[in-house]
């Protein structure tokens, strides 16, 4: 980013390379519509740009993602009133395929599938806060101080908001689980 900040065009396609998928996932299950997240992908890379002079040395993923979040807050303020696609409908990656099933089995492979779209379910259903630290936190990688920096809020806040959130994702899991036995079970 320094080298970028001084001139350097070619350290931008650096920097996109290593951020530009992450940035925009971020952004996609963040607000769970893909043409908004185009939008603010973009946006952010111009704003990126534009403030690339203010740029101190630190972490640049938290600078990155404070730019990004900013914005995406920005836009649900802007269209609070509008209903937001179901992140079904996307396509979306929700758990790495490093965890899912060496053995390629068709119903080990469908249950990674299912499992999958349970997670982003649920994800979808949580309450904006928590849903905004839980990727920061999880899909992103940001540690406590980013999330809170790129949010706006106390390390504190991060922490209990990530707690909460991942309660109620086990929560949500297990009342599918004990429905899909319970289905299973007739």
């Amino acid at each position: 980013m320094l080298a970028y900040a001084d001139g350097d065009a070619g350290a931008f396609d650096e920097l996109y390379k290593r951020y530009g998928a992450r940035l925009f996932n971020f952004l996609l299950r963040a607000c769970g519509d893909r043409a908004t997240a185009e939008d603010l992908f973009q946006a952010t890379l111009l704003h990126l740009h534009q403030a690339r002079k203010n740029y101190r040395v630190g972490t640049f993923k938290a600078f990155l993602f404070t730019i990004a979040a900013n914005l995406l807050r920005d836009e649900r303020n802007r269209a609070e009133h509008r209903r937001r696609t179901p992140m079904d409908e996307e396509t979306i990656e929700a758990i790495p395929a490093t965890s899912r099933t060496a053995s390629g089995d068709p119903e080990s492979l469908s249950e990674a599938r299912e499992t999958s779209k349970a997670i982003e379910a649920a994800i979808a259903q949580l309450p904006q806060g928590l849903r905004d630290v839980l990727l920061l936190s999880r899909y992103q990688g940001l540690t406590a101080r980013e999330i809170a920096s790129a949010l706006g809020i106390s390390e504190g806040a991060v922490k209990v908001r990530l707690f909460r959130a991942l309660a109620q994702l086990r929560a949500a899991l297990r009342a599918r689980d004990r429905a899909v036995g319970e289905s299973g079970n007739e």
